[in-house]
């Protein structure tokens, strides 16, 4: 799944605030906009003299002391992330007023939000972590606090989206009992929200993360969770979502050999992206690229290695996301094995690795080193085997895979 990029025009903070001169200037900005206003005291101490002056002016300075440090903190977590400024000023702003939530601080976690999906695909998911993790747990505190049904919905709403976040990158990290308590939680806060897109969308994240048919494995739960979050789906719903989620029942009965329900489903899943190059929340557009590297795992699945190779080929022209063309490429590799063409599944192994590395992608390591392990077994001694062999191995330890 890939996510949408932030807005243009916001200042952001990339991966360049590791750089210690760019945080040093961070700070210097920092501390300009939390610098004593006119009737506070200045860090000399106040100048009349007036005891009480003085203990509010100490007071004064140790608070904005205090959130100076938490924006400062705050900066460093999101560094990964296309974050702007004056909503983490703010948001660490409302961590000492947690009851203070207007219509400005809800706009600014959903822009928090929205940062870091934004980073889903150029992140490594460890590091993202971090900040969704720290967003989802101050959400859910903030709302503790009073404000108007709307605005708790909002933030409801938010919650659920970083929850969804979290689970797909502990699933990136193959943490399959993790990512579903967090898809769980996930579809727990879209339904106290009364938002049931986000609800199915939580569902289908689920079923996904009971799948197994990366494994060539039949359908069970997975199914069943799919077939909910269908129905789950509202008729006003984005026409990405209603793809995605048609795609995803359509590659459980895929994996079941279930022929005419998969055909079934997979038409109307062509029929929804056809309309619209639709968003999936914080998630980003699904397109003919997304779909048709689905078609090409389904249509493997139903044992149709010609037109699984033709689908997938076409979802990889077009891919521009690393985990997208990872899967394509896995599948491809698959398919090529299954045509005992040893030379160009190795091909497609490699490519597909090196899309790994570039991210960092533990889970698409995983599942890659089942597609090797697939392999005929008298393939052990070509020559191009036993290169993807050795590289397979260096990518374990670099990525700490046993």
């Amino acid at each position: 799944m890939g996510f949408p990029v932030g807005n243009r025009g916001e200042p952001v903070f990339d991966a360049a605030l590791g750089n210690a001169q760019v945080l040093d200037e961070l700070a210097r900005e920092v501390s300009k906009r939390l610098a004593p206003v006119k009737g506070q005291c200045p860090a000399g101490g106040c100048q009349n003299g007036a005891a009480g002056s003085v203990g509010n002016g100490r007071s004064s300075r140790e608070g904005g002391k205090a959130r100076r440090r938490e924006l400062l903190r705050l900066v460093k977590v999101f560094a990964c992330t296309p974050a702007p400024l004056d909503a983490l000023e703010r948001f660490a702003a409302s961590l000492h007023r947690p009851s203070a939530v207007d219509e400005a601080l809800v706009r600014d976690v959903e822009r928090l939000i929205a940062a870091v999906g934004a980073a889903y695909d150029t992140t490594t998911a460890r590091k993202l972590l971090v900040p969704a993790r720290l967003l989802v747990e101050r959400t859910t505190r903030l709302l503790d606090g009073s404000m108007f049904s709307g605005e708790r919905e909002r933030l409801l709403r938010c919650a659920s989206e970083g929850s969804l976040v979290i689970g797909w990158l502990r699933f990136n990290l193959d943490q399959r009992a993790d990512a579903r308590a967090s898809f769980l939680l996930a579809q727990g806060l879209a339904h106290e929200a009364r938002d049931d897109v986000v609800q199915a969308r939580a569902l289908g994240a689920m079923s996904c993360a009971y799948s197994t048919t990366y494994q060539g494995g039949a359908a069970g739960k997975a199914l069943e969770l799919a077939v909910q979050a269908n129905a789950v789906l509202p008729e006003h719903a984005p026409a990405g979502v209603c793809s995605w989620l048609a795609m995803r029942e359509a590659a459980e009965h895929a994996a079941s050999r279930h022929a005419s329900e998969y055909q079934q489903l997979a038409e109307r899943a062509e029929g929804a992206v056809s309309q619209a190059q639709s968003e999936l929340g914080v998630f980003g557009a699904w397109d003919d690229s997304f779909l048709n590297g689905h078609k090409g795992k389904c249509l493997w699945l139903l044992q149709q290695p010609a037109a699984a190779e033709q689908a997938l080929l076409a979802g990889l022209t077009h891919a521009s996301l690393a985990r997208q063309k990872t899967q394509i490429a896995r599948n491809l590799a698959t398919v090529y094995a299954v045509q005992d063409d040893a030379e160009a599944a190795c091909g497609m192994a490699r490519q597909a690795l090196g899309f790994v590395l570039d991210i960092r992608y533990v889970l698409g390591l995983q599942r890659l080193l089942v597609v090797r392990k697939g392999f005929p077994g008298e393939w052990a001694n070509l020559s191009y085997v036993q290169e993807l062999d050795e590289q397979l191995r260096l990518a374990m330890r670099k990525l700490r895979v046993s």
